[in-house]
């Protein structure tokens, strides 16, 4: 993960449940920019947003991590 930048417009209480969303708006190359949503399921009240700039790993990279796991 390059960046995460998250605020939270609303307060969130045990026990309340949530709906989370994560939409790609943009992939350049390796790199990409997520859209974070968090609504609650009662009202749809926004109580979490945020954005993540993220390193995609290439297939080798990711084949050579799932080796190194086993």
């Amino acid at each position: 993960m390059l960046s995460l930048d998250v605020r939270f417009p609303s307060p969130l209480y045990i026990d309340e449940e949530v709906e989370a969303e994560v939409e790609a708006v943009r992939v350049r190359g390796r790199r990409a920019v997520l859209q974070l949503t968090c609504r609650k399921t009662s009202d749809r009240e926004e109580v979490v947003r945020g954005q993540a700039k993220l390193l995609l790993e290439t297939e080798q990279e990711e084949e050579e991590e799932e080796e190194d796991s086993e």
